[in-house]
């Protein structure tokens, strides 16, 4: 999330990433071959869509960008309450597959990860001032 720290402002858009774990195999990465019955098999995580949930009741909607940074960033929300909001993202996730270094091919059916935990973040209001110099 950006800005960081776990907190924003209201009404200050709010940028988000979606980034995966160094744990496991992420988007467009290959699997260690498995021989099956003979054949060596690997595997491919493609075409991953996300929904980010930003804790309020809005949500990103689903999506193939994975968000970004200010100011390219892709999914932004700009809160209009205070509170503690609890961000989650779901994943649907393709697959692929090739046998012997083959063609990939689909998997049929979609992997749902939902309400991975993203973060608590802390939503607050600014009281502007005046001053004199």
């Amino acid at each position: 999330m950006e800005p960081p720290g776990q907190k924003t402002l209201v009404h200050l858009p709010t940028y988000y990433a979606v980034r995966w774990s160094d744990s496991g195999l992420g988007p467009g990465e290959v699997s260690a071959p498995v021989t099956l019955l003979g054949w060596k098999v690997e595997f491919q995580i493609a075409d991953p869509e996300y929904n980010v949930r930003f804790g309020d009741g809005n949500a990103s909607g689903w999506t193939s960008s994975r968000g970004g940074r200010y100011p390219d960033g892709d999914i932004v929300h700009a809160y209009t309450d205070t509170g503690v909001m609890s961000v989650k993202a779901d994943a649907r996730l393709r697959g692929k597959f090739r046998i012997d270094g083959g063609p990939w091919r689909d998997i049929d059916g979609v992997a749902d990860l939902d309400n991975e935990p993203v973060s608590n973040l802390r939503v607050v209001e600014a009281k502007p001032r005046l001053v004199d110099d």
